[in-house]
């Protein structure tokens, strides 16, 4: 009987280990699920996260597309001023020009009036000499 009591205290003993082994086991599967809880919270995080950044990506294409867009159009419009700028600049050229000429021509009549004014009172003065 004793054999028995010592047999039955060994298995005893066995399962005391297995059963702490066990324990061992459960909590270290215990603290792996609250580890893989907080990677898939984590996870959710990051994924709502870069959902967010996808959107704003394509918000911020759409924005560059529409910058590009508006600063061909201004380019365009720029240029249809500097050209109109031009053609208003040579036209007023041409009339500052032409303006001069006739101020220029009609300074040389009275000139060329003032001198034969002057060659016939030099003619008077000297018939009545």
């Amino acid at each position: 009987q004793i054999g028995m009591i010592q047999n039955l205290c060994g298995k005893l003993k066995n399962a005391e280990v297995k059963a702490a082994i066990l324990r061992d086991y459960v909590n270290r599967n215990t603290i792996t699920i609250k580890v893989l809880r907080d990677n898939l919270v984590s996870a959710e995080k990051d994924k709502r996260t870069l959902r967010s950044l996808r959107d704003k990506c394509l918000t911020l294409e759409t924005n560059n597309v529409n910058l590009v867009q508006s600063r061909e159009i201004l380019e365009q419009e720029l240029e249809a001023c500097q050209k109109k700028s031009v053609l208003e600049l040579e036209s007023t050229i041409s009339e500052l020009e032409k303006e001069h000429n006739d101020k220029h021509n009609a300074l040389i009549k009275q000139r060329d009036q003032v001198k034969r004014e002057n060659a016939a009172l030099t003619v008077d003065v000297r018939q009545l000499q």
